[in-house]
Order: C-alpha cells, then structure tokens, then sequence
C-alpha cells in the first residue's frame, strides 16, 4: 500500500514537472514570436512592450492570434482617441484649429470602422482583406496628421501622440497580415504584398 502510495506521489510530481516543462515551452514560443515580429516593426520597444503585456498573448500560439490582438490594440487606441476629441474641441477657439480637429473626428470615425472591418476579415483569415481595411484605417489617421500641414500655418495637432501610436500599432498588424499571406495556401500564386514602413 505504501508502495503504491509513494508510485502515485511519483506520477504526480512526474505530470506536474512535464505540465511545467510544457508551459515553459510555450510561453517561450509566445515571447519568441513577439520578438520575431517586433524585429520587424519600426520601434521595437514599442512593439515588444504593447504585444507581450496584452493579457492575451500568453495563450496565443501562432500569427493569426496575434493579427487579431494587434488589431484589437489599435482599435481600442483609435476608438480612446475619437472618445477623447470632443473634450478637446471644447476647449478651443481657434476656427482654424477648430476646423482642423473636426475633420479628425471624421476621419477618426471611418478609421475605427475600417479596423473593426479588418478584425472580422482576419477572423475570416482573409488576409488580402485585412490588408487593405487595415491600410485605409491608416490612411485615414495619416490624413488628420497631414491637415495640420495645409490650409494654413503648419502646427502640432493635440492629438498628435496618438497619430503617431496609432500609425506604430497599424504597422505592427500589417507586418503580421503580410507574413500570414506569404505562408498561406495559395503563397507560390499570389502577388507579392506591397508592404511599405508607415511613415509620415
């Protein structure tokens, strides 16, 4: 009895020692992947620290994961944004800035459908679709940023650290979404991606 007692105490320790070993493992193939997309990215601090504190991403295993976390942590920058605008818009009085901010707002409220369009297209693991919902959604933060440089005397939008997270973080997906399609089905057929560092 106590032989059998002590074989069982034996098993245990065995099956929480591979359950550590395991884990260990994949947490490592979960940090191993941030960093191979973060080496990718224009800031890598930026990267490494957004990706691996994303409760999230421990249990992700693969790119699609964090396709669709990355697009949700621009989403939520985006939507923090737009939340943010009509605080800001109060306070001014400027009918220029007033004016330049406003079309932020708009451009800000088709940028967080776009992405909400690219978070369902990646779901789908339709890349290609992601992609290009992902560049408009860039696109139009890109277009608020540059509306400080026309139309009058250039000057730094009130929001122009968010512009600059926002245009980091849709990088991030698009470095993701552009190895997703080289490694799909199809690869030797399609088109390579045109994928361009977001610079502005």
């Amino acid at each position: 009895m106590a032989t059998l007692k002590c074989f069982s105490a034996m098993v245990i320790i065995f099956l929480a020692m591979i359950s550590l070993f395991f884990s260990g493992c994949h947490a490592d193939d979960y940090l191993t992947l941030i960093d191979t997309i973060c080496k990718k990215s224009q800031d890598y601090e930026f990267c490494s620290k957004r990706l691996s504190s994303d409760n999230r991403s421990p249990n992700v295993a693969d790119l699609n994961g964090f396709a669709l976390i990355s697009i949700s942590l621009t989403i939520t920058q985006v939507q923090s944004t737009l939340d943010r605008i009509p605080g800001i818009l109060a306070k001014l009085n400027d009918p220029l800035e007033k004016r330049r901010l406003e079309a932020c707002r708009n451009h800000y409220s088709t940028s967080v459908g776009d992405f909400h369009n690219s978070f369902t297209f990646a779901s789908r693991h339709d890349y290609w679709a992601t992609f290009n919902s992902v560049r408009d959604g860039t696109n139009r933060v890109i277009d608020c940023h540059n509306g400080y440089r026309m139309d009058g005397p250039i000057a730094t939008s009130p929001i122009d650290g968010d512009d600059h997270d926002v245009i980091k973080l849709s990088g991030i997906v698009l470095i993701i979404v552009d190895d997703l399609i080289r490694r799909s089905a199809g690869a030797a057929l399609h088109k390579t991606p045109v994928y361009v560092p977001l610079h502005f």
